[in-house]
């Protein structure tokens, strides 16, 4: 395997590491909103 594919290819995790990050803050905020208002439906 060349230098430049090794590289293309640690980029790409990179940017899938990135993006599943931001994926998991996203969904991990929406499922605290969710549970406040059902918290809230609940009372």
């Amino acid at each position: 395997m060349s230098e430049k594919r090794l590289v293309e290819i640690e980029t790409k995790i990179a940017f899938q590491e990135l993006t599943i990050k931001d994926l998991n803050d996203v969904l991990c905020k929406q499922q605290h909103q969710a549970h406040k208002r059902n918290k809230g439906i609940s009372k």
